[in-house]
């Protein structure tokens, strides 16, 4: 675990996105995962796009929800039972104070070279940091 852990950058330090896929993306599971020793309280949005050559196609988002993640543990933030789902690009803004962290997934993400254990959840599939975005 902590190999990956070093190699996979994120900006807020001890949280990570994990995102689980099965039976050929009509089950994926997105998380989000704490390895710390201590709960974490955030504030989390997800919307989705859809981009081509004509351009973005913005498909909305929800307002910011307060949840809790337990130390060493995680919280699930997302179910996708469509595979046509994973057509669109799905990003999740994490909120800590006045700064956002933001990360995306979509159907490039369960590539198999990108497959890897994901810590705390025991499972394989996608694993990512999230990147600071900035200040309110």
């Amino acid at each position: 675990m902590n190999e990956l852990i070093e190699k996979t950058k994120t900006d807020l330090t001890g949280i990570y996105l994990g995102a689980v896929e099965k039976n050929k993306g009509w089950d994926v599971k997105v998380y989000v995962i704490n390895i710390s020793e201590e709960p974490k309280s955030i504030e989390i949005l997800q919307g989705s796009f859809q981009g081509d050559t004509d351009g973005l196609l913005d498909l909305g988002h929800s307002p910011y929800k307060e949840i809790t993640i337990p130390a060493k543990g995680f919280f699930q933030i997302d179910h996708m039972d469509d595979a046509g789902q994973l057509d669109f690009t799905t990003y999740y803004t994490l909120r800590v104070g006045d700064t956002e962290y933001i990360e995306q997934i979509n159907g490039w993400s369960f590539q198999e070279d990108k497959m890897v254990d994901i810590p705390i959840l025991d499972e394989k599939g996608y694993f990512s940091g999230f990147g600071k975005v900035g200040k309110l």
